[in-house]
């Protein structure tokens, strides 16, 4: 196949990723503020009344808990990569979006301690461990802590500072159409780190505040740093990390084998958008045209290139049963939704935002003989990416290109009937 595909010009790298994470903070943060929805704390009544929970309650709890971890990790990642980026020539820019982030990750843990997890008995359930769903135990207690670090406050307090300092820029960036989509939630979240210090760290902060006295280089980069190095702790007990097992060598002979139209189930433990879903196979993404890939991640649906959407730890190509005319009407149905926003609330019910295996569902749903049938989950109607390896695996509508998988292959890119063998051994059910 043809690798000739153009990249984005360097330069224009710093506007185009800064840009990205303000649509990244603006979805998830959110999101976070919709998991504060009366229906939600309904959940928790009925077992704080008879002490436990039943198999629904916790399914409905967990559910809860996994919608508020991905959303605060993807919070979380979009502060980490403007650090690594070090995009010290834009600083107000980058703190009009890692601010509001931080602010809303505060916010969301002060509602799960305060509203949520307000007897022993929730407490407990989210402090479990969840294997299926990559959730370590003591959880909740790890995130509690993080709300009365000292040295945590400190950081954010130095930070809301320096925007109190930066104020009318701030106002003017919630315009600004790269950046306006982060910074216009200031308002909203920021009062979660506006509570006195001795309220906050339950008598345990004995610093005194040093205000910045002046708007400049130095106060911008202790006050993007404060909240990078504040925030991190806020989910470094969850968040695990580590290179893609996949090298440049690999990806290109996965290349060769793709065709548009196909189907790339992936697994990578670092990405924000895998980490808390459930199986050993958790991602999804479209094959379509120019050795690209359409793909929605916590950053949105946007089309990537192989180095991007194959920097993995694991991969399985599935090839549709259909016409090659059904095949093209399938891509042309999905990259309608390039450009959308992530759905952080997994949720099927609408098409304005999507999560990965919407991609596939929406493009092809109903071309040729495939029917998906959506699970129940929590009571929502939900696509998992092992539910599409299951009809590979029934002989339905998919047939198994390739399988690559540190765990099952040794590393071995796999073939035919030995892939299909041990894409079996991976997948948790195979109705």
């Amino acid at each position: 196949m043809n690798r000739h595909y153009s990249h984005p010009q360097v330069s224009d790298r710093p506007c185009r990723e800064l840009s990205i994470a303000a649509r990244v903070v603006e979805s998830a943060g959110r999101a976070l503020r919709r998991l504060e929805d009366s229906s939600f704390q309904a959940i928790i009544e009925k077992p704080i009344e008879r002490g436990y929970f039943n198999p629904s309650e916790q399914e409905k709890l967990r559910d809860w808990f996994v919608r508020f971890l991905t959303a605060r990790q993807a919070l979380q990642e979009c502060v980490e990569e403007l650090r690594h980026e070090a995009m010290f020539h834009g600083h107000h820019r980058a703190f009009a979006v890692v601010y509001p982030a931080a602010c809303a990750m505060v916010r969301a843990a002060r509602f799960l301690v305060t509203t949520m997890a307000v007897d022993r008995v929730v407490q407990r359930k989210l402090n479990e461990a969840v294997p299926e769903y990559h959730i370590p135990k003591k959880s909740f207690t790890n995130i509690r802590r993080s709300l009365t670090s000292p040295r945590n406050a400190w950081h954010l307090l130095h930070a809301k500072q320096f925007a109190v300092e930066m104020r009318e820029e701030l106002q003017l960036l919630a315009d600004d159409p790269e950046i306006g989509p982060a910074a216009s939630l200031i308002p909203d979240v920021e009062s979660a780190i506006d509570v006195n210090p001795r309220e906050w760290l339950f008598g345990r902060l004995r610093y005194r505040l040093h205000g910045f006295r002046r708007r400049n280089k130095v106060a911008a980069e202790r006050a993007f740093f404060a909240i990078a190095e504040a925030s991190g702790r806020l989910l470094s007990c969850i968040k695990r990390s580590g290179l893609p097992a996949l090298n440049k060598e690999m990806r290109l002979k996965i290349v060769d084998l793709l065709e548009a139209g196909d189907v790339v189930i992936t697994r990578h433990d670092g990405v924000a958008t895998n980490l808390f879903l459930p199986g050993y196979w958790p991602h999804a993404s479209l094959f379509v045209r120019n050795g690209q890939f359409l793909e929605a991640r916590k950053d949105g649906v946007r089309l990537r290139f192989p180095e991007d959407t194959l920097a993995v730890d694991a991969v399985v190509v599935l090839r549709p049963r259909l016409e090659q005319s059904d095949i093209e009407e399938g891509i042309d149905r999905a990259m309608q939704h390039e450009g959308k926003l992530y759905n952080f609330d997994f949720d099927f019910f609408t098409d304005d935002r999507l999560v990965c295996t919407e991609v596939v569902y929406r493009g092809y749903q109903g071309l040729g003989k495939i029917e998906f049938e959506l699970s129940q989950r929590a009571g929502r109607p939900s696509l998992s990416a092992e539910d599409i390896l299951n009809l590979a695996l029934q002989d339905r509508y998919f047939d198994v290109v390739m399988m690559l998988s540190g765990q099952y292959t040794g590393g071995r890119l796999l073939q035919g009937k030995e892939a299909i063998k041990r894409l079996r051994d991976s997948v948790v059910t195979v109705r």
